[in-house]
């Protein structure tokens, strides 16, 4: 029988790899997006041929449209999820502040690195989005100082 200690150490294991697995394959899509757009494009035409699917030429705007519209709607999601937690937990909501500002700040160079009409408006969002976060997470750490210093007069 396997104890309870090796049983969750399997478990944080294969969460780990499966994270892992994920930053693998987004790293090889964005080395394709970025390089060589003909492998993406073939890739996803083999992608089909292995699980059955008949052939067919891909139009990359409208999987890269559809997939911004996914990004989004999972920001949605997942946002509702994690504000509806963190009313539970404060340090959820500190730390998903942070990766949202982290996220903003990596858009935000992405965009500004494009250095296109179209893309320039976008990072000046971004950049707003980042600071309304920074203002955020600095708002939690003064009530946290706020609290911690109330509690330590009450002794």
């Amino acid at each position: 029988m396997i104890s309870k200690y090796y049983l969750k150490k399997r478990c944080r294991i294969l969460a780990s790899l499966s994270i892992f697995s994920h930053i693998l394959g987004v790293l090889s899509v964005l080395y394709m997006l970025i390089f060589d757009i003909e492998l993406w494009l073939s890739s996803m035409k083999n992608s089909r041929f292995y699980i059955g699917l008949k052939d067919h030429d891909h139009d990359p705007y409208i999987i890269l449209k559809t997939w911004i519209i996914g990004i989004q709607v999972r920001y949605i999601l997942t946002d509702c999820w994690v504000f509806y937690n963190s009313i539970k937990d404060g340090n959820l909501l500190k730390y998903t502040i942070k990766v949202h500002g982290l996220d903003g700040i990596i858009c935000a160079i992405i965009f500004f690195i494009h250095n296109s009409n179209d893309c320039f408006i976008f990072g000046i969002v971004c950049l707003l989005w980042t600071l309304m976060w920074i203002i955020a997470y600095f708002l939690l750490e003064k009530i946290h100082k706020i609290k911690k210093h109330n509690y330590l007069h009450h002794f």
